[in-house]
């Protein structure tokens, strides 16, 4: 099976709509043989193209007049134009005026960004050696990004850079577990005592699909309602223990709980105690 296909519009929600995506599938039998596909991007709307490709084999050649700058990010070895290797998790940032030539024996995960050149200044292209370039670091991709021309709206760049850096990082977060937990993790952190705090708005700020975290939580034994909740129990906890004399509904309300019940079930839950005897014992 090959694959490209695009990235949700959940991942895409803050981006303008001048970022465009494109998706395209088919079933083949490779028998070990190299797949050749071609893509004529001429035809596709302008702005940046963001895809996930799954193969065994391929070949890829990138026909446009303007030209683009791609990103390759890999999760395992693959093998470029049979002379190169693409190292676990490196990036690189190619010029598109030649063919490009990816070779893998399994059925890896390659994820791919493409820039216009028009969306680049003149600097991108000096950074790129040779046609490609190695990117290690998060200031590397910082780097090339922001040589990309001043739109008129001001958004589209910074919102576009952040979430490139953002998926670059976390295309794939289940083989980067713990520095996703940790964006997770400082995410609730941040918006616990606000009441309608969704799994829909941590996977916007995240960049991370619903699925994903979710997955992700489930490794570490919890959920995002149950992370969420027991946050807000620890925050009720501390209020009531700083002042006495507050009313269990109004500590339950300053600690993003939606009503009083529910911050009893919960708190009750987190710390094997109503938050009603928990007060009277130790205040």
């Amino acid at each position: 099976m090959l694959l490209l296909t695009a990235t949700s519009n959940q991942e895409l929600a803050t981006w303008n709509k001048k970022i465009t995506t494109f998706s395209l599938a088919r079933s083949i039998s490779t028998n070990n043989k190299i797949i050749d596909y071609k893509f004529n991007l001429e035809s596709l709307p302008n702005g940046l193209k963001f895809s996930i490709l799954l193969a065994e084999n391929f070949k890829i050649k990138i026909e446009s007049k303007n030209g683009y700058f791609m990103l390759i990010s890999t999760i395992n070895p693959i093998n470029w134009n049979s002379e190169n290797n693409l190292g676990y998790s490196d990036l690189f940032i190619i010029n598109c005026k030649n063919e490009i030539n990816i070779y893998s024996t399994n059925n890896e995960q390659i994820k791919t960004i493409l820039i216009p050149n028009t969306l680049l200044s003149k600097n991108a292209s000096q950074l790129i050696n040779n046609g490609v370039d190695l990117l290690h670091n998060k200031s590397s991709i910082k780097k090339i990004l922001n040589t990309m021309v001043t739109f008129k709206d001001k958004c589209l760049l910074e919102w576009g850079v952040h979430g490139i850096i953002v998926l670059i990082e976390d295309w794939e977060p289940y083989y980067n577990g713990k520095y996703s937990y940790d964006k997770i993790i400082s995410k609730i952190e941040d918006n616990y005592l606000n009441k309608n705090y969704s799994l829909t708005n941590l996977a916007e700020e995240t960049y991370i699909s619903k699925r994903t975290i979710q997955l992700i939580l489930n490794k570490k034994k919890t959920t995002f309602k149950k992370t969420l909740n027991n946050r807000r129990s620890i925050h009720m906890h501390k209020l009531i223990n700083k002042n006495p004399n507050i009313t269990l509904e109004d500590a339950s309300y300053h600690s993003g709980f939606s009503s009083y019940q529910t911050a009893k079930r919960n708190f009750s839950t987190f710390y094997g105690i109503t938050p009603k005897l928990y007060k009277k014992i130790e205040c």
